[in-house]
């Protein structure tokens, strides 16, 4: 079993991510003798994701977006933005659309000073996702691909999974008009749901560390909500570690500690 098999890998705790607070009371209720299990200082994947019904027709999701939002896809395609999809990877045409998108990510990262992936991350992506599931969609101004996102489409759900942006055009409003043509190219692909992902509209109830990291999320949640301002976040409990060796555990956390003040 897991704990068998950690235990013989030396391995100093297990962390999960369970979908719900009655999961981690199974698992609390169920863990062998000695065992523990502590909320995570942080947490791996968003506790919130907003997921848009698109079910609906266009001129009803246009009409729940916040005003502000759909004056915003307007202007760009009003300033002459224009949206490429390119989905398949193997040609060599492909190969500087995905270099522009790894380029923006590196600008967004140093304007949002957030630390994004390795190159080889997202070119790892490219090369094993079938090219009907992933897709990079490239919004153009004056002949330069201005912002980019990578969307998944899988069953009836389509996921935003990464986006990026040059800080020089951020009047063409390009990221607007990419999510919207992402959602309806959803509806065309037969999908019923849109996830945009992580948001951040309630307060961290676990260990925050810097009270900086609240904030982190306020614009891209602003940003998200303004697509489905009467959506409520699906949330989750976080991340949670199952401790088998407590000394090493509580060193690692004091060490995170000190890490993330300093």
């Amino acid at each position: 079993d897991l704990f068998r098999l950690a235990r013989k890998e030396n391995i100093n705790w297990i962390r999960i991510e369970p979908e719900s607070e009655e999961i981690i009371e199974s698992i609390k209720d169920n863990l062998p003798k000695g065992l523990k299990i502590k909320k995570s200082l942080v947490d791996m994947q968003p506790r919130e994701i907003l997921v848009l019904d698109i079910s609906k027709s266009e001129e009803e999701i246009l009409a729940g977006m916040k005003q502000k939002t759909r004056y915003n896809i307007k202007l760009s395609q009003k300033r002459g933005v224009s949206v490429k999809v390119i989905s398949n990877f193997q040609f060599p045409i492909s190969k500087q659309y995905i270099d522009d998108f790894i380029k923006l990510v590196k600008i967004t990262a140093k304007r949002d000073k957030i630390t994004s992936h390795p190159d080889a991350y997202y070119r790892q992506m490219f090369e094993t996702i079938p090219s009907d599931v992933l897709k990079l969609y490239i919004a153009e101004f004056e002949g330069k691909a201005i912002a980019a996102n990578l969307v998944l489409f899988f069953g009836k759900t389509a996921t935003y999974m990464h986006g990026a942006s040059d800080n020089e055009y951020r009047n063409a409003m390009a990221p607007y008009l990419l999510q919207w043509r992402q959602i309806v190219d959803a509806k065309k692909a037969g999908c019923d749901r849109y996830d945009f992902g992580g948001v951040k509209t309630q307060p961290h109830p676990g260990p925050l560390l810097i009270k900086e990291r609240e904030n982190s999320w306020a614009g891209i949640t602003k940003f998200k909500t303004g697509f489905a301002p009467d959506v409520e976040p699906i949330q989750f409990p976080g991340c949670y570690d199952i401790i088998l060796r407590p000394a090493k555990y509580n060193l690692y956390r004091a060490l995170q500690k000190i890490k993330r003040i300093f």
